[in-house]
């Protein structure tokens, strides 16, 4: 507590510090004093429920795997310079994710860098270009583009890291304000965000903004997959509406001046902005205006990229095709930072020339380090193959169901629940409170500190608590299980716990006595 600064934390709130041992698949081994029941002080097993901040991408089985793929990168390279050279650790890493993986039949690049705002950052460089380079204005000279104002359109919620650039594209909020950072220039145009989830036992759409000829019929469904078929549901009052929405808030950004040259979109779910599960027909309605004036897409699939969301790419659920996607987190399995930006050739075509600098001027000193670079392809050889990951359906299949929607429908419909959200590896949970949630809320306070006492590692968003397994997560026989009651708000919590696998078991229970129960195969 004296020698460290934590991300995201406010030191004056801390009042006890996890001490962690050791990692083995989704668990922790964690130092603990001994407890009220007269358990002896030592270390104990607590299960990593937010995937360390969404990296994790294999359990128990399969950890060795990870293991030596780095033994192996750090035995044979250590580090290697990369420009101008390759290896086959690099090679491996590209030929995965554009012959097999996310940029299969639309991109023929990878840009490799160190983290997801920076892959994001390389993304708009690449963007920009693409666009001046479409609209003549690289023949410009420096003082004729003394006035290019380049801005973004994005959507509200969206968020794309802390590097000052990705802060530039997402809206103003607690990451955004003057206390944070001074220098924020708001570079954008963000449209309010549909957002999908399954409230009081109903897939529900819920829309910050009035829509005209909407009717039920439209804003409720029966299935996850009739609310994801963007492209089924073009046509109807709905898409009409977000189609006029969308170009209105085209024209508005450009405005005073300003130039619209990208558009940049977090794909389907605003993870830190709360989990929220972004209706696909609205992005897929913002792409399609995109193409229609000439304004090159970027995808931020750091989070939601690589299997997190049950598919190898979420732009699949929207069908966008994007020029320029951005991964991270799930890349290496959850062991070494590297991040990558796939391009297509179009996109690297404006970079060429006869003087350096045209080409793209960016790079790090650990760029495509081969030690994450090895590890990266053993990450992806494990999400696509039948013999290590349960889940694997095929290609072009999502992962088999990792949660049970009629019992998160059951769940939504408890009291002091506002949504659900089953989605790939993902449960979320939002709970309802008083003059409203948000980020800063401490409204889970409770319930993750009667997660922590069962062994269960939870970091809320504020009012919405969410559960996160790896893509290879498998069922299994629960081995141990404990119950204990939470008094926030009268609600009781049980947990049945499996070794490296997880089957939560919720029951919220009101004052009156009558109880939900929420079960998940996980």
């Amino acid at each position: 507590e004296k020698m460290l600064w934590w991300p995201f934390t406010q030191h004056d709130l801390v009042k006890h510090v996890t001490v962690i041992d050791s990692r083995h698949g989704e668990d922790w081994w964690v130092y603990q004093d001994g407890g009220p029941a007269g358990d002896p002080p030592g270390l104990k097993r607590m299960l990593d429920g937010s995937a360390s901040w969404w990296t994790q991408g294999v359990d128990a089985s399969l950890h060795a795997n990870l293991t030596r793929a780095i033994a192996y990168g750090s035995g044979r390279y250590g580090h290697v310079l990369f420009p101008e050279t390759t290896n086959e650790a690099a090679l491996g890493v590209a030929r995965r994710l554009l012959e097999e993986g996310p940029g299969k039949g639309w991109a023929t690049r990878v840009f490799f860098s160190d983290d997801g705002s920076t892959a994001v950052e390389v993304g708009l460089k690449m963007a920009f270009r693409k666009y001046m380079s479409d609209k003549g204005l690289l023949a410009k000279s420096e003082e004729e583009l003394a006035g290019l104002r380049l801005r973004i359109v994005g959507m509200d919620g969206s968020y794309h890291g802390d590097t000052l650039g990705a802060m530039d594209c997402q809206a103003p909020s607690i990451f955004t304000g003057m206390k944070q950072m001074p220098w924020y220039d708001p570079r954008g145009y963000w449209i309010p965000s549909p957002s999908l989830g399954i409230v009081k036992g109903t897939w529900t759409l819920s829309l910050p903004f009035e829509l005209t000829g909407v009717g039920a019929a439209e804003l409720t469904f029966a299935s996850k997959e009739a609310a994801l078929d963007a492209k089924g549901r073009e046509g109807g009052a709905v898409h009409k509406g977000y189609q006029a929405l969308v170009k209105q808030s085209f024209d508005k950004a450009e405005e005073g001046g300003m130039t619209v040259g990208a558009v940049m979109l977090e794909a389907v779910m605003h993870g830190a902005g709360g989990m929220y599960m972004v209706d696909p027909l609205m992005q897929r309605t913002i792409a399609a205006e995109a193409r229609t004036r000439g304004i090159p897409v970027v995808l931020d699939e750091v989070f939601a990229g690589l299997w997190r969301l049950g598919l190898v790419s979420a732009a699949s659920i929207p069908g966008i095709v994007p020029d320029v996607a951005c991964y991270a987190k799930l890349l290496t399995g959850g062991t070494i930072p590297m991040a990558v930006t796939l391009a297509s050739e179009e996109i690297f075509e404006t970079f060429r020339g006869s003087e350096k600098s045209d080409a793209l001027l960016h790079g790090h000193s650990y760029t495509a380090h081969p030690t994450g670079c090895a590890v990266a392809c053993a990450a992806m050889d494990i999400y696509s193959s039948a013999d290590h990951n349960p889940n694997y359906q095929g290609e072009g299949k999502p992962l088999s169901p990792l949660w049970d929607e009629a019992k998160a429908a059951a769940l939504s419909s408890s009291p002091g629940v506002a949504r659900v959200l089953p989605m790939g590896t993902i449960l979320a949970v939002e709970l309802e409170v008083e003059g409203g949630g948000g980020y800063a809320s401490g409204a889970a306070k409770g319930v993750v500190a009667k997660l922590k006492e069962l062994g269960v590692h939870a970091r809320p968003l504020g009012n919405v608590v969410y559960l996160m397994v790896t893509p290879t997560t498998q069922v299994a026989s629960a081995l141990q299980s404990c119950t204990a009651k939470s008094s926030e708000r009268n609600r009781n919590l049980r947990f049945e716990l499996r070794s490296a696998r997880w089957l939560p078991v919720f029951y919220f229970r009101t004052c009156s006595g009558t109880s939900e129960i929420f079960e998940a195969q996980h």
